[in-house]
């Protein structure tokens, strides 16, 4: 390689049926390699390639990462709602109107967040053109309009 304008080609051999065997630094390298590739970005057997290398790396590095354990249980739901909408005296559990009153205040709509923007509605109306979607407030009454609501309206 003497010459400063020598060119080189290099051919890289993938085989998607041998890519458990292959070392971990060696398909790092096909990953590089099948992200590369020059084919066209729609090119159906790039994509595969692409997703079987990509699998293999998943499928290692989910076989070396330890499992989380109990973050989801099926008491969890039961135990959530309980302390949320009752409370244990004496004893018993027992509904909390305090927490029950908390609850509704936080899930209940508003027709606007207090520092006064307008937020739209947003419900499909069934339009062939624009404006596909109501631009009335939030929690309006009424039916939904492509119209905004005038101030003080809802």
């Amino acid at each position: 390689m003497g010459e400063r304008d020598s060119k080189t080609t290099i051919s890289i051999e993938i085989d998607p049926a041998n890519l458990t065997r292959v070392p971990a630094s060696h398909l790092a390298m096909l990953w590089h390699v099948v992200q590369a590739n020059p084919a066209p970005y729609d090119d159906k057997q790039a994509g595969e390639l692409a997703a079987k290398v990509g699998q293999e790396i998943i499928r290692r590095w989910l076989a070396s990462t330890e499992p989380e354990m109990h973050h989801h249980q099926e008491r969890s739901y039961y135990w959530t709602n309980l302390g949320r909408f009752a409370s244990y005296r004496d004893g018993n559990w027992q509904p909390d109107a305090e927490k029950i009153a908390k609850y509704q205040a936080e899930k209940a709509p508003t027709a606007a967040p207090s520092n006064g923007e307008y937020l739209f509605c947003g419900a499909d109306l069934g339009r062939t053109e624009p404006p596909f979607t109501c631009h009335r407030r939030i929690a309006h009454n009424g039916p939904c309009s492509p119209q905004r609501d005038k101030d003080g309206e809802r």
